[in-house]
C-alpha cells in the first residue's frame, strides 16, 4: 500500500491523509484457503475446480479469459486470491459479490496526481490527474466517483478533474475507475466533525453489462450521451439505492452524471431521464430509460426502455422495451417488447412482441407475436403468431397460426396448428394433426381423429370419396365426401333429365361410418337439399336419413345400397311445365307431419371410387 499524507495552509481548519491503493481488502471467497494441484491443465478446468472446491462461482469474458491456456499451480495452505494471481499472472481484478466472484481483465495500473484540494461551506474541491502508473501518460474517460453520495465526473482529455463533494461524512473515498485498468481508491480524512447522516445505500452488482444492452438499443444510443456510456463502462460494478431523483433530461438530474449507478424509490423526469433503476414509482413526461430492474409502477409519456426486467405495471404512451422478463402489466400506445417472457397483461395499440413463453393475456390491434410458449388469451385485430406450443384461447381478425394447441382457435379467415388438441373456428381451419373439432367453410387436415364441419373437410389420412348414385327421386346424385370415419361431410349434386319428369337439387350433408371389417361398412348420413322445378317461387327442400351398407371391393371402388327416410318440404306453387310435378312417385307409401311436410320410406344405390 502507499500512503500520502498532506497539511494544508490553514492549521485546524481541515487535516487529509490522502491513501492511493490499487488493491481492495479481501473478500470472504477471495480469502478461502484451497488446496490445489495442477501441471498444465486448461484454465478453464482449473477455475471450474477452484469455484467447485470453494463452493461459489466464476463470472467472466469468455472471450477475454482465455479457457484453452494452460497453467501449473500447486496450493497447500494459499487463497483464492493468491492462487489466481499466479494463474492470470496479475492481469485481472477480482470482485467478490455475494457467491460470485467476477473477473475483470485490468492489466493496467492508474494512479492520482493531486493538484489541489479545498473546503469551502461544507464542500470539498478536489482536482488532479489520473495517469498511467507506466507510462505516466494522462488518461482521459476515466471516471472518480464518490460510492456514497453518488457524485462523479469523468477527466477531460488532459486526465484533469474536477469534482465537488458535500462534506456530509468523516471520510470521503474517492474512486478512480477506467476500463482495463485496476480501481484506485483514495480517501479524504476531514478534522472537520460532521453529521454522517447518508440516505444513500451502496452496493456492487454482478449486472456488468446491462448498461450497454440498454444504451445499445436505438432508443439508448439516441438519448444516452457519450460520457455517460463511458461512465458505464468504466463503473459497471457499482450502484447505489437512493429515495429520490428528479431530471429535466439524463444527465441533468438531481444526480448528476451518477444517475445511471443510483435505483431510485422515486423518480421524477420532466422530460426524460436514465437511471439504473426504479423500486417504487417512476414518471416521466416523455421517456423512462433504466440500466436494471423496474419495480411497481412506471409511467411514460412516449416509451420506456428497461435494461433488466419489469414487475409491476408499466405504461407507455408510445411504446415499452424490456430486454428481460415482464411480471404485471404492460400496457403501450403502439407497441410492447419483452426480452424475456411474460407473466401477466401486455395490451397495445399494434402489436405485443416476447422473445421466450407467455402466461397470461395479450391484446394488440394488429398482432401478438410469441417465438416460444403461450399460455393464456390471445386477441388481435389481424393476427396471433406463436412459434411454439400454446393452450388457451386466441381470437383474431384474420389468422392464428401456433405448433402445437390445445384450447379454441377463433379466426375471421383462418387457423392452423400443427397439432390441433382442441376447437378451430374460421373460414379455413388447417391442422397437420388433429384431434378436435374444426368449424369452418373449409377443413384441412394431414390425420385426423377428431372431427370437421364445413362445406369441406379433407383429410389427407382420412376419408375421401365421390359416388355416383341414384334412389325413387333423382336419377343421378354425384356425392363429395370428406372428413374422417368419426365425421365426413358431403356435397350432394342431384339431377333427373326425363322428359316430363326434369328436376334439379344441390345440398350437403354429414355422415358416419361404423366399420364392421375391410369390406363391410355401414354409412348413416343426413342430407339437405335444395328443389328446382323450374320455379324459383316454389320453395322445396328434401331431408333424408340415409343407411347404406357398403361393400369394399378393394380401398379404390366399392358399392353401396340402402334405405332412406325422407321429409318433404314444399310450398304450395306449382312446378314449371316440363317438371315433375310432385315426389315421390306414385306406389310409395307417404304420411304426413303438417300440412306443409311429407314422408316416406325410400331407398338409394349406388358406386363410391376413390
Amino acid at each position: 500500500m502507499l500512503a500520502y499524507c498532506f497539511r494544508f495552509a490553514k492549521p485546524g481548519l481541515l487535516a487529509v491523509i490522502f491513501i492511493l491503493s490499487a488493491v481492495s481488502a479481501q473478500a470472504q471467497n477471495l480469502a478461502k484457503e484451497i488446496p490445489l494441484k495442477a501441471e498444465n491443465k486448461r484454465l478453464e478446468d482449473v477455475l471450474t475446480e477452484i469455484s467447485t472446491k470453494g463452493n461459489f462461482y466464476f463470472s467472466y469474458n469468455s472471450l477475454i479469459v482465455n479457457g484453452d491456456s494452460l497453467v501449473s499451480v500447486t496450493s497447500l495452505n494459499k487463497t483464492v486470491k493468491e492462487i489466481l494471481d499466479e494463474v492470470l499472472a496479475g492481469k485481472y481484478e477480482y470482485r467478490d459479490f455475494r457467491n460470485y466472484i467476477i473477473l475483470r481483465y485490468a492489466p493496467k495500473h492508474l494512479t492520482i496526481i493531486p493538484e489541489k484540494t479545498k473546503v469551502d461551506k461544507g464542500i470539498f474541491s478536489i482536482t488532479g490527474y489520473v495517469v498511467d502508473e507506466e507510462s505516466q501518460a494522462k488518461l482521459k474517460d476515466v471516471s472518480v466517483y464518490q460510492k456514497i453520495l453518488l457524485q462523479s465526473t469523468l477527466t477531460d482529455r488532459n486526465g484533469y478533474f474536477k469534482i465537488r463533494v458535500k462534506n456530509r461524512l468523516q471520510v470521503v473515498p474517492l474512486t478512480a475507475s477506467k476500463e482495463l485498468y485496476r480501481d484506485t481508491t483514495f480517501t479524504f480524512l476531514p478534522d472537520v466533525k460532521v453529521n454522517p447522516e447518508n440516505t444513500y445505500t451502496a452496493y456492487d452488482d454482478t449486472g456488468e453489462g446491462e448498461g450497454n444492452r440498454v444504451e445499445n438499443t436505438f432508443l439508448g444510443r439516441f438519448f444516452v450521451s457519450s460520457r455517460q456510456k463511458i461512465q458505464s463502462v468504466n463503473i459497471s460494478g457499482f450502484f447505489a439505492k437512493s429515495p429520490f431523483q428528479a431530471s429535466l433530461t439524463p444527465g441533468l438530474s438531481s444526480h448528476g452524471m451518477f444517475s445511471s449507478q443510483v435505483v431510485n424509490k422515486f423518480s421524477l423526469n420532466a422530460l426524460g431521464g436514465y437511471t439504473a433503476g426504479v423500486k417504487g414509482f417512476e414518471i416521466a413526461g416523455l421517456f423512462n430509460i433504466n440500466k436494471k430492474d423496474v419495480k411497481y409502477v412506471q409511467v411514460a409519456g412516449v416509451f420506456n426502455t428497461v435494461g433488466g426486467q419489469v414487475s409491476g405495471v408499466q405504461i407507455g404512451g408510445i411504446s415499452n422495451v424490456v430486454l428481460k422478463d415482464v411480471r404485471g402489466v404492460q400496457v403501450g400506445g403502439i407497441s410492447n417488447y419483452a426480452g424475456g417472457s411474460l407473466t401477466g397483461v401486455g395490451i397495445s395499440g399494434i402489436v405485443n412482441v416476447t422473445k421466450k413463453d407467455v402466461k397470461g393475456i395479450e391484446i394488440a390491434g394488429i398482432a401478438n407475436l410469441v417465438p416460444a410458449t403461450f399460455s393464456g388469451v390471445q386477441i388481435s385485430g389481424i393476427a396471433n403468431l406463436v412459434k411454439g406450443d400454446a393452450g388457451g384461447i386466441q381470437i383474431a381478425g384474420i389468422t392464428n397460426a401456433v405448433k402445437d394447441f390445445e384450447g379454441i382457435q377463433l379466426s375471421g379467415i383462418s387457423n392452423y396448428a400443427k397439432s390441433l388438441k382442441g376447437v378451430q373456428i374460421g373460414l379455413i381451419n388447417a391442422a397437420k394433426k388433429s384431434s378436435g373439432l374444426q368449424i369452418g367453410l373449409i377443413n384441412l387436415a394431414d390425420t385426423s381423429s377428431g372431427a370437421g364441419i364445413g362445406l369441406i373437410n379433407f383429410v389427407r389420412k382420412g376419408y375421401h370419396n365421390i359416388s355416383l348414385s341414384a334412389n325413387e327421386v333423382f336419377t343421378a346424385n354425384a356425392t363429395l365426401s370428406t372428413g374422417t370415419d368419426k365425421l365426413y361431410t358431403m356435397i350432394l349434386m342431384s339431377a333427373d333429365f326425363r322428359k316430363n319428369s326434369k328436376l334439379f337439387g344441390a345440398g350437403l350433408g354429414l355422415g358416419h361410418r361404423f366399420l364392421f371389417n375391410k369390406h363391410f361398412v355401414l354409412n348413416a348420413e343426413l342430407t339437405s337439399q335444395y328443389l328446382y322445378f323450374g320455379n324459383i317461387d316454389k320453395r322445396s327442400y328434401l331431408s333424408k336419413l340415409k343407411l347404406p351398407l357398403n361393400y369394399q371391393i378393394n380401398k379404390y371402388i366399392g358399392f353401396f345400397a340402402g334405405p332412406a327416410l325422407n321429409a318433404y318440404h314444399t310450398s304450395n306453387e306449382p312446378a314449371a311445365e316440363g317438371y315433375k310435378q310432385s315426389i315421390p312417385a306414385s306406389g310409395y307409401k307417404t304420411f304426413n307431419y303438417n300440412k306443409s311436410v311429407t314422408g316416406w320410406l325410400g331407398w338409394e344405390v349406388g358406386v363410391r371410387v376413390f
